[in-house]
């Protein structure tokens, strides 16, 4: 009797050990859970981090072709000024030679 008392009280450990593991089992399949969700969610970022990555590329090109057109307008409007300055300041040069001369 005595021997089937302690076989039940070790049935008994035995069960709420394997309670336990049953528990520590559905612990670990709900952190993996939550770990593929935060994998899910990382991968989610990652995708749109290379599109906005690709967004701004695209922006520096675009913003590189400003600076080019930038540059040919100011090279054109330096050879405006200078075309303006042989236009407007070598006729008056002239002309207040020209009425030095006179007198």
């Amino acid at each position: 009797m005595i021997s089937g008392f302690t076989e039940m009280i070790f049935g008994f450990a035995e069960m709420i050990s394997g309670f336990t593991e049953m528990i520590s089992g559905f612990a670990e399949m709900i952190f993996g859970f939550a770990e593929m969700i935060f994998g899910f969610a990382e991968m989610i970022s990652g995708f749109a981090e290379m599109i906005f990555g690709f967004a701004e590329m695209i922006f520096g090109f675009a913003e590189m072709i400003f600076g080019f057109a930038e540059m040919i307008f100011g090279f054109a409007e330096m050879i405006s000024g200078f075309a303006e300055m042989i236009l407007f300041w070598e006729p008056k040069l002239i002309s207040y030679s020209t009425l030095a001369v006179i007198p």
